[in-house]
Order: structure tokens, then sequence, then C-alpha cells
């Protein structure tokens, strides 16, 4: 039998608030076999490699509860224009990238963020005109909810001032009715994705290792992923082909479930999978988002004119599509960032019971009213929340939103209130990167004016990594062998340089990945420790 791994000299986090830390781990293979207090000095591993953690922390391996991994890899080429804050500066750094693209490609990007821009407005599809006229262009909001298009997408995608609206999405306009270029939430913009051409195969690949390289620096072992389309089928080939590289939770698009029964060779079913791929849920959406002021709110936006955003999907249909997936033996987990449009969540979800083992959950819940916080607790669902998107997004909250900030991103109060709390990135909207969003848990600063978001509302580092470590075990049914450090479960571990738990926030922006184990092996190592890659 294939010796163990040992690891002592260090702080261990079991993340089980009633064990406490210990200092030493052992395990063989995938499973942990041991914790507990110098470990090293027991004659039942004195054949076990001993790895001397030198004062570092030993975590679970860090779970991303919410991303579109797959889409993250294939956006890795794209142009990122993430942090640009002009208009002018945005079209010089697509040109650039236009004129380095040798064939008649489509131009992709992402990352705009409006609110950074100096001019302080929505570009047209004129601007994008003046540095790709011939080649369609489309460029994502930073959020993903609006989509800026060039004119030679809207002709190809026959979009003209003639088109009307579609159900749950807008399409902005000039005063004379002609399309703007700017796109808002799928049901706008999914004619124009349609005609993007695949990448080959080849470039998936290629990309999709990029990606997971990037997820073991970072301490990730495994995500919660909502990719739709062909993505969720390049998920499953690399699952089938055993080359999948980390745990995937899979959400499906209620759009999908179909497409999905073709890919898996039957209708999807809760927990249908392995260690490494697993069917967790069905997704979609109760309203858009904060940047594009399509989150769905009781009271109109600031200085709106009455605009209280958009309803993707109303209170009837969120219903109907909860008992669809009721009837399919699938939880739901549903898209809700304004009040109105979690209220109408949990209005939708009391009525519909999840399978037994299974937990709806809430995906955002960035602002909800203080009178909804006992019938959330009630529903049991999750709530899965994003604490990198918050530095982002204070300044649009309190203009926007005014004085409802106090209601937003309730950390604190959904811990003490007893409501599950997982993280998440939302990657590629904001960075793979559990410690970052840790450190925004804890710190709620404004990225642009160093502004706090309610203050009440921190909670502890160790808090935060709870929820990147047991939050996502439990929301995805998990919670007896992932998400912890116990006899039994998933060697799935990451170490840290330092322990989050009581540090200063200045040592806790200096904290850094050493390395990152997933089933027991070795992929990521700073080479301060004696590990085997």
């Amino acid at each position: 039998m294939k010796p163990g791994t040992l690891f002592f000299g260090g702080v261990v986090e079991t993340m089980r608030p009633d064990r406490g830390p210990v200092n030493s781990l052992a395990y063989r293979g995938g499973a942990i076999l041991a914790v507990g207090n110098n470990l090293e000095s027991d004659s039942d591993f004195s054949n076990f490699r001993k790895v001397n953690l030198h004062g570092a922390a030993l975590y679970p391996g860090f779970v991303d509860a919410h991303t579109h991994f797959c889409y993250y890899a294939l956006s890795l080429d794209h142009i990122n224009l993430s942090g640009v804050a002009s208009l002018p500066e945005a079209l010089k750094k697509i040109k650039v990238h236009t004129e380095n693209i040798v064939s008649q490609n489509w131009i992709v990007g992402g990352g705009l963020q409006v609110e950074l821009f100096t001019e302080r407005r929505w570009p047209a599809a004129a601007d994008l005109d003046s540095v790709s006229s011939v080649r369609p262009a489309v460029i994502y909001s930073h959020d993903q909810h609006s989509l800026w298009v060039n004119s030679e997408a809207l002709r190809r995608a026959k979009i003209t001032r003639r088109t009307p609206d579609p159900a749950g999405g807008r399409i902005e306009r000039g005063s004379d009715g002609t399309p703007s270029g700017i796109l808002r939430e799928n049901a706008a913009y999914d004619v124009v994705l349609k005609l993007i051409p695949e990448l080959t195969g080849a470039e998936k690949k290629k990309l999709y290792a990029r990606a997971l390289k990037s997820a073991y620096a970072n301490g990730v072992t495994g995500v919660h992923s909502f990719d739709t389309g062909s993505r969720f089928d390049f998920l499953v080939e690399r699952a089938n082909a055993g080359k999948l590289g980390l745990r995937v939770n899979f959400y499906i698009n209620t759009s999908d479930l179909e497409r999905a029964s073709r890919v898996l060779g039957q209708a999807p079913a809760y927990g249908f999978g392995d260690d490494f791929f697993r069917i967790a849920g069905v997704k979609f959406f109760a309203d858009g988002s904060l940047g594009s002021k399509t989150a769905l709110l009781h009271q109109p936006y600031s200085k709106s004119r009455g605009s209280c955003g958009v309803a993707v999907k109303s209170h009837t249909d969120l219903t109907v599509l909860a008992r669809r997936a009721q009837k399919l033996g699938l939880p739901c987990a549903i898209h809700a960032i304004g009040d109105r449009a979690v209220t109408n969540v949990i209005r939708a979800l009391a009525k519909v019971a999840p399978p037994c083992g299974a937990r709806h959950r809430i995906e955002h819940v960035q602002m909800v009213r203080r009178t909804d916080i006992p019938a959330l607790k009630r529903l049991r669902a999750v709530a899965s929340m994003q604490p990198q998107q918050l530095p982002g997004d204070v300044e649009s909250i309190h203009e926007l939103w005014g004085a409802r900030a106090r209601n937003c991103y309730l950390f604190r109060t959904m811990i003490e209130k007893g409501i599950p709390l997982a993280f998440g990135s939302d990657v590629p909207i904001e960075p793979l990167d559990p410690l970052a969003g840790i450190r925004d848990a804890v710190y709620r600063r404004s990225r642009i004016s160093r502004r706090i978001l309610n203050p009440p509302e921190r909670i502890t580092a160790l808090q935060a990594a709870r929820a990147f470590t047991a939050g996502p075990a439990f929301a995805a049914g998990e919670e007896r062998y992932s998400g912890a450090l116990l006899p039994g479960y998933r060697a799935d571990l990451v170490i840290l340089s330092g322990n989050p738990r009581g540090i200063s926030r200045k040592q806790l922006s200096e904290l850094h990945i050493a390395a990152t184990i997933l089933n027991g092996k070795c992929v990521y190592s700073d080479g301060a420790l004696d590990l085997d890659s």
C-alpha cells in the first residue's frame, strides 16, 4: 500500500465550530485518515511522509460557489476592459486587439465598466464602429447583463428600429428609435451571441488548461458552475474522459434541460455523476443587475423617472419553473439581485419544496428588505453571495439605491439569523480568487473611493473562509464528505502562508496560497514546502 502523507507543525482548521483547530493531519490517496494534535509522534503513522508546515495553515480546498467556469476559460483570449477609466482608452485597447487578429473573426470582449468612465455615459454602436466597422464586435458589460455591439453585429442579428423589445430584455434606442448599440439582458442579446462561431476543440482545450492552472494557484479545488449551451457539453466531455481537473457541481439553465438530457443520455437528476462532475440543480433568473439598472426593485432607482428595473421572470413564471424543477427532482438556484426580485423568489420557493437532501439557493441577494429576512430563514435556502462584487458596487449602490444601501450585502445578518451562506466570484465577472473574496467580505471597501459599505455587516476572515469551504459543500448537499477537514472527508486541501483566524487586516492582505492539493495530489506549490508536484 502506498504510504500516506502527514502534515504537522502548523494550524489545521477543521471548519467545524465544535472541533476547532488542531496542528496535524494525515491522508492517504484521496481521503483524510486522521486530524489531531502531534500525530507525527503517533506510531500508526510511522511510515507516512512527514511535511512540516512551519506555521502555515491547512484549510479545506476552496470551492467557488458561483462561477461560469468554462465560459471563463474560453474567454481568456477576449479583450478585457476591466479597470479601463475612459471611452478613448477602451477604444484604443479594442483597436490594438483587432489589429492583432488577421482573420475576419468576431471581436469579443468584456469587463466594460461605465461607472469608471470619465464620460459617465454608455457608449454607442458608432463608437465601436470607429475601431471595428467591418468585423462584428460585441463587448460585455462588467456584470454581463448588457452587451455593447457595433453596427455590423446589429446588421447580422437583424436588429433594427422595428425590432420590438423582447420579454425580459430591452434594446436601448436613440430618439428616432434606432438601436443605440446597447442591449440589456440575455433576452435582447442572445440573438447576437448565437452568431459568434465556436472555437475549435484544440483552442478550447488550451484555454481550459490555462483556467485550471489559475484555479490551482488560487487554492480552488472545486466550483459550482452555471455554464450554458455547448459549454455544458464541453464539461461533460472532459468529465467522461477523466480530464475535468477539479470538482464541478453543475446547475443547468432551464433553457438547456432538453440539451442536458441528450448529452447525459438521461433526464438530469440530482446527484447524477461522480466525485468530479455532479448535477446539482437548475438555474434561472428573476431579474437583471445593478450596473445595468435592470435589478428589480420595490421602489424606483434614484433619479430614474420611475424605473424599477426588469422582471426577467415574473413571480408566476418563477413558480412555474420551480415546479418544473421539482418534478425533475432538482433544487433551484435563482438569480435575484434587487429587493423585489428577492421577494418574488422567496414567495415562489415557499410553494415548492426541494428534493430530500437538496437545498434551494438564491444567487447574489445583493439587496433584501429587512422584513423579508424571517421569510428567507423559514425557506432554509442558501444565500449564494459574491463579496468580490461589493468593492465595485459601492458607488453605484449609493447613487442608484440611496438609503437602501443599508440593506445591501448583508453578510453578518445572514450568519446571525442562521441563513446558510456560500461565497463565490461569478468568474469571469470577478477573478477566481477566494482570498480576495475573504478580504472583501472583511473590508467592504469601495474600489474607487475607499468608502466602506455598511460597516456593521463586516464579518471575520474565518467566517468568510467557511463560506468558501463548508458553505458550498452544504449548498450542494456534500457536507458529509466535503468542506471540512475530518476523517473520511476528501483530501482536497489548501495551504495558506498564514492563518486568517484572528490576524489583522494588514496581515490578511499579505496572505497567499502556498500549495493546493486535489484528491490527495499536489497540483500547485510556491516551492516553500517540501511537496511532491
